[in-house]
Order: C-alpha cells, then structure tokens, then sequence
C-alpha cells in the first residue's frame, strides 16, 4: 500500500507500516502542516489499522488506545472524506476477526475501503483459519469445507473468496463489490480512464 503525495510531489512512497502512518495521521490533527492529513494528501491505512496501539492526541492525559478506535474515529469526520482511505487485507487474520465484524458494521465508511491482497500471508495456514472464521459468525459452515478445497489450490483465491463471503453476525453487512473493484475515488480519476490504460498495458 502507498501514501499518495500527489499534492506534494509527483511520485508515491512507501510507508513503513501502519503503526508509523497510523501515528503520522494522528499527529496531523495536531495541527501540524508537515503531515500527511493535514497537507491534504490521500493516505491508505493498512488493514484499517487493526492492530497495535496508539497515542490518543484528542485526550488531554495522551492515553495509549487501539489503533482501530482511532481509526473509525478519524474515519468518522467529515474533513477527512475524499482523503483517507483504507485496505482490508489481513483482516481474515484470526487475530484480527473481531475488528474485521466491526468494519462491516461501518458500512458509511466503506465507499472508502480497498482491497489488498496481504500476500503471502495468506500462504500461511496457522493465519488465515477459514473455520476461526465460521466460528466468529463470519462465514456458514458449509463455505468452510469449500474454501479449503479453494486454498489447496490458490490461497490467495481462497482469501479473496473469504472476504467476498463474509457477513457481520450482528447485521449481515458484507464488504460491497466496490471494494474489490478498484479505487477511482482514491486516485482522483474517472474509472473508465483507469480501465483503458490498464487495457493500453496489457496490449
């Protein structure tokens, strides 16, 4: 996943993590104008930033708070629509699963989710756990068997899958199809543009 510096500079950099930019966001609403938010600048916080902790900069004593609270909260005001985003990869992680119920729970913020792929991780059996996953309401039973025969053959197919099927267990909200559509919203241009130059380079 990239942060796009499109309003600072020409090209795209990689992050090094979603704590380090999950941190930078945090610190934009400081006020500072040397941040990625507070520059207007377009940032994709990986895995909706479902894991680890952070320093909550709103509250006068900066208790350390999960960075997934911060995350719906920053999701959450309008002065950052159109400019943060997130991906949903990793959240199939069993570790991850009950922030994964809770973004499909959020279904104002997901015109701004993306997918990715999490590759490898994926690959990895004791991560991905299709039958963690039916036990966490996310998926029925009956998907379990079929996904691993998927997996045998394409993991990250098989992960794809997963995430098209899952459903929250309180309210039955799936990720939409825009999801796994790509992400003209994020780039700034017209889908159909998009589409002739990814055709142009496989030409």
């Amino acid at each position: 996943w990239m942060v796009d510096l499109m309003k600072l500079t020409a090209s795209n950099l990689p992050t090094q993590g979603a704590r380090l930019l999950f941190d930078a966001c945090r610190s934009s609403l400081s006020g500072s104008s040397f941040l990625p938010l507070g520059k207007g600048v377009r940032v994709i916080l990986a895995h909706c930033a479902s894991e680890g902790t952070a320093v909550d900069l709103d509250d006068e004593k900066k208790p350390r708070v999960p960075c997934f609270d911060l995350f719906l909260r920053l999701m959450r005001d309008p002065k950052y629509e159109g400019l943060l985003f997130a991906d949903v990869s990793a959240l199939t992680n069993f570790a991850r699963l009950p922030c994964f119920v809770r973004v499909l729970d959020q279904p104002s913020i997901h015109h701004r989710l993306v997918y990715g792929s999490d590759y490898p991780v994926p690959c990895t059996p004791m991560v991905v756990q299709f039958g963690k996953m039916a036990e966490a309401g996310l998926l029925a039973p009956t998907d379990v068997q079929i996904l691993e025969h998927i997996k045998d053959a394409n993991p990250v197919l098989a992960n794809f899958v997963a995430m098209r099927l899952a459903a929250s267990p309180h309210t039955g909200n799936t990720l939409p199809a825009s999801v796994f559509h790509g992400m003209p919203s994020l780039l700034g241009e017209d889908e159909n543009l998009i589409n002739e130059r990814f055709m142009s380079m496989a030409e």
